[in-house]
């Protein structure tokens, strides 16, 4: 159940700040300081933004040593940082509009060390679980190439895609909804790997599973925590019969159609 090497694999959903959910997501699989070795956490990325606490995830995660892609809420934390730091080297121009704008953002960049900036930067894209033959990426892959050639920015970002394998960006004018005439990339994904990823908010409540005619299965487990959904974690078996953990979010519960 789980078990490889003696250690349980639990792969979580994009947690966004929610820290008291991680905590309680942990202590409900049995998670503590005593069992931790029994254990090997992953997370799906986006550990930052909407929730109530980034750092604190962030810290948590440096202080034990847990396992993460990158997604693209983290990314976007280094591209601030970076970007901060050449207009102070290049005095003059003028700082970008989202530090007037969001300063929820500036708040969460401001108490993010340099030490925790470098652990994100760091982050993977991909995590390869061989022992399961599966791979955890935050956001998904372009169909027809192979994984290792995947770009870094696909990787992190894509969802839906035109016929003609164009990124189809959500629609904006119908409440975030799936652009006419596209499709999700996990229903023409072709490579032999089982993949994990989070990022796109299927549903508050259950995760979401295409299988591909080859028999291999893409798991989407971001049930929308941030929203008032669950934060979901699952616990990987060698028959496939992968166990789904999950605890309901303080926040309060949106509106499927604004969970993206």
């Amino acid at each position: 159940m789980g078990q490889i090497n003696n250690k349980r694999i639990v792969i979580i959903g994009d947690i966004h700040g929610c820290y008291l959910e991680l905590k309680s997501l942990l202590k409900k699989i049995g998670w503590t300081e005593e069992t931790k070795e029994d254990f090997r956490i992953i997370t799906a990325g986006d550990l930052v933004d909407r929730g109530p606490d980034s750092l604190g995830v962030v810290r948590f995660m440096r202080e034990q040593g847990f396992e993460s892609v990158r997604g693209n809420h983290d990314d976007r934390y280094v591209k601030y940082h970076d970007t901060l730091l050449w207009h102070e080297n290049n005095p003059g121009n003028p700082k970008p509009t989202w530090t007037k704008h969001q300063p929820e953002r500036v708040e969460i960049l401001s108490g993010l060390s340099h030490e925790d900036i470098e652990w994100i930067r760091a982050l993977p894209t991909v995590i390869y679980i061989d022992e399961y033959r599966t791979v955890l990426v935050h956001a998904g892959f372009m169909p027809g190439i192979e994984i290792s050639k995947q770009p870094e920015n696909t990787k992190m970002h894509i969802r839906f895609l035109y016929p003609n394998k164009q990124s189809a960006f959500l629609d904006k004018k119908n409440g975030f909804s799936q652009p006419q005439g596209s499709y999700f990339w996990a229903e023409d994904y072709q490579d032999d790997w089982h993949v994990v990823y989070g990022h796109h908010v299927w549903d508050l409540d259950d995760i979401k599973i295409h299988t591909s005619p080859r028999g291999f299965s893409a798991y989407g487990i971001d049930t929308g925590a941030c929203y008032g959904g669950f934060l979901t974690g699952l616990e990987l078996s060698k028959d496939g019969n992968h166990i789904i953990h999950q605890v309901e979010s303080s926040m309060p519960r949106e509106e499927r159609n604004k969970c993206q």
